[in-house]
């Protein structure tokens, strides 16, 4: 049931993973990227009564557009395929306005493939309007070259990420790996959030763990103000749990992996995250603070 009340707010709001993912994204292109399972150039049938109905009405539901696939750039999927999209306006979403005006023409989509049962198919990436973009050459060319530069960074991500110079690597291990046992799990998330940013490099550098958590449970703190003070999630593996605290600390979220997912979910989460961690290292100096705990 967690889960899939986690991946019904993917189907309410474009791609969220939790209820504190939304922050408004820069005009960078890499999060978006690193943020879709799928990004492809195609035409788009669309279903333009339903959606004047619904905004005529005011009474929102979802609208399937149709997809023929062009070309794939990042992912794959069929030659044609459906996109789920919510017709209510909301400026982290590809507006109807702008859905109903691409009818037709050839158009560039960022998108997450959702792979639980009742929640199952494609939905727009990210919290942002830029998930749906006319497909000029110029910017799918700029949008291959980050592919292509994502993937030479996780490619070489171990040599620019050497577990030894990181200062709070040991204490992160201790920590990840005190949420496999029953007796001190609960303490080991609540001290991995507390340690906030100074931990982000070595829980990322550490998530990709496959191992079962010793209780599939998880609750974060909202910030001061929201409609209930914590949150609760059902993450299976270390690496699930991981992604919800990195979501805590930063704001940030990419994949949808809080509640558990399917393998390739979870490696294109850790994927995105360690792309993350890379930008995150321009902007935040490395911590100095070491500990030998």
């Amino acid at each position: 049931m967690k889960k899939i009340l986690a991946l019904l707010l993917i189907v309410c709001c474009s791609g969220c993973a939790s209820v504190t993912a939304y922050h408004p994204q820069s005009d960078a292109l890499w999060p978006l990227v690193a943020q879709s399972d799928v990004i492809v150039t195609g035409t788009m049938a669309v279903p333009v009564d339903h959606i004047r109905s619904c905004l005529a009405s005011n009474k929102h539901a979802h609208a399937e557009i149709n997809v023929t696939l062009w070309e794939a750039l990042k992912g794959k999927t069929p030659e044609t395929f459906v996109v789920r999209w919510y017709t209510e306006p909301r400026d982290y979403a590809p507006d109807p306005e702008r859905v109903i005006a691409l009818a037709g023409k050839r158009v560039l989509l960022f998108l997450v493939d959702v792979e639980d049962a009742p929640v199952r198919g494609y939905y727009f990436a990210g919290y942002t309007p830029r998930a749906l973009a006319d497909a000029a050459p110029a910017q799918v060319q700029e949008v291959q070259n980050e592919i292509s530069a994502q993937r030479q960074l996780l490619a070489g991500f171990s040599e620019a990420f050497p577990p030894a110079e990181e200062p709070f690597l040991r204490k992160v291990k201790s920590l990840i790996d005190a949420t496999t046992r029953k007796d001190s799990q609960m303490a080991a998330f609540r001290e991995l959030e507390e340690l906030g940013p100074k931990a982000v490099p070595a829980i990322i550098m550490l998530m990709d763990d496959r191992r079962d958590l010793a209780v599939p449970a998880i609750s974060l703190r909202n910030p001061p103000g929201h409609w209930e003070a914590v949150r609760h999630y059902g993450p299976k593996k270390v690496v699930d749990a991981m992604d919800a605290i990195l979501n805590q600390i930063t704001g940030h979220s990419f994949g949808n992996i809080c509640s558990g997912g399917t393998e390739r979910e979870r490696q294109e989460a850790v994927n995105a995250w360690r792309t993350y961690l890379y930008h995150w290292k321009k902007t935040h100096n490395k911590p100095t603070e070491a500990t030998s705990q």
